[in-house]
Formats: C-alpha cells, sequence, structure tokens
C-alpha cells in the first residue's frame, strides 16, 4: 500500500489500483453481522479460501475489499468487516505485525546504539494505536460507538474522524488492513510470528541494553 498515492500495489505483478479512502462499517447496522448472514448491503458474510495455489508466487487468496482473510471457527476465508470475527482475526495480524516491526526496531536500534529507527518507531507506534481501535472493536458488544483511541487522539477531532463519524460510526481507513499484512491470503500477511523470530528480538533488544545503557 502507497500512502502517498493511495493506491495498492501487488508485488508480484507491480499492478497499482486505486483504493478507497475508508469504509463506512456501521451507517445501516446496529448489530454485528452473522457469519452464515449477509451484511446490510446484501453481500456475503463469508467466503471460503480457495484452494492453495499450485504456481509458485500465486496468491489464490488476494486481498478482497472489505473483507479479512483468515480463520475463525475452523472456517478458514474472508469476512466482512462487519462481523466481529473480522476484527478478531485482524487484532491478531496487526498484533503479529508489531512484534515484527519490534525486531526491526531493536536490531536497528542496536546497531546504531539508539540513533537510527526513529522512523520504524512512529511506524511501530501507528500499529500499535491501529492494534488498540481493532482489539476494542473486537470486544464491543455492537459495531458502532468510539471505542479504542488514544486520550490525545479522541480529543483531536480532525484525528478522531479518521477512525469514527461524530455520531460514532466505524471507519475503516487502509491503513488498518496494511497494518495486517494487506487482509489477504499469501505471504507476509500477518502469519504468527515464530518461536525464533521472538527469540530474535529478546536477544536484540538484550544486546542493545549491554552495549548502549541509557
Amino acid at each position: 500500500m502507497n500512502f502517498k498515492t493511495m493506491k495498492q500495489i501487488n508485488t508480484a505483478t507491480g499492478y497499482e489500483r486505486d483504493v478507497k479512502r475508508y469504509t463506512e462499517t456501521a451507517k445501516e447496522t446496529h448489530c454485528w453481522t452473522p457469519v452464515n448472514g449477509k451484511t446490510p448491503c446484501g453481500l456475503l458474510a463469508f467466503y471460503s479460501a480457495n484452494p492453495k495455489a499450485t504456481t509458485r508466487g500465486e496468491n489464490a487468496n488476494p486481498p478482497k475489499d472489505d473483507y479479512i482473510f483468515g480463520k475463525a471457527a475452523s472456517q478458514l476465508g474472508y469476512y466482512h468487516i462487519t462481523t466481529k470475527e473480522a476484527y478478531d482475526i485482524l487484532s491478531s495480524r496487526v498484533e503479529s505485525n508489531i512484534v515484527k516491526k519490534g525486531i526491526d526496531y531493536a536490531v536497528v536500534s542496536c546497531l546504531t546504539c539508539g540513533i537510527g529507527g526513529k522512523g520504524l518507531q512512529k511506524e511501530l507506534q501507528k500499529l500499535k494505536d491501529i492494534h488498540g481501535i481493532v482489539k476494542a472493536r473486537a470486544s464491543a458488544p455492537l459495531p458502532q460507538g468510539i471505542v479504542g483511541l488514544r486520550p490525545e487522539v479522541q480529543q483531536d477531532k480532525s484525528k478522531r474522524n479518521r477512525h469514527y463519524s461524530d455520531t460514532g460510526v466505524w471507519y475503516f481507513p487502509d491503513c488498518y488492513c496494511a497494518a495486517g499484512g494487506g487482509c489477504g491470503g499469501g505471504f507476509g500477511c500477518g502469519k504468527h510470528v515464530t518461536k525464533f523470530s521472538i527469540f530474535y528480538y529478546c536477544l536484540s533488544y538484550i544486546t542493545y541494553s549491554c552495549l548502549c545503557p541509557s
């Protein structure tokens, strides 16, 4: 996702397409969409995943507008963003990417004794902000109301309105999917972090603490 041009890029083909800045998820509904039901717009709440591609480099389950790819209740596929399951899945995916970004930040900070990594630190904070919102939405009894914002963001109307309307309608900015790895299946899509990655992160942090004490 290129946030300057607001285009989504297929890394395999280089193809670019325009994307919406956000989707309103709760404008016409005051309850979660059941997985076996339809959204207020008449779309299916869930689509099963396609069989794994047999061609190397091909993604059989690319990103799908207004859907999050993942597994919930033993069903792998696309969940619409008016379902609670979509936010549960997205929360897990963003959390995995937070750990990955934390590893990158720890390594850069270690190699530069804290001088570098400012850009990564900002990206990490953005991921944490998105995770806070998505996690709070997953726990909300209804898909409406302002939840999950840091106090300083909630008090700033311009920042708050990137995520919610003044009446509490949920927006779904494209950065949410970007934070979850694109929200389709395939490569780099917020998969669970391995034990080795966690070990590497911890080792990097310890090295930084030893070599560059505050």
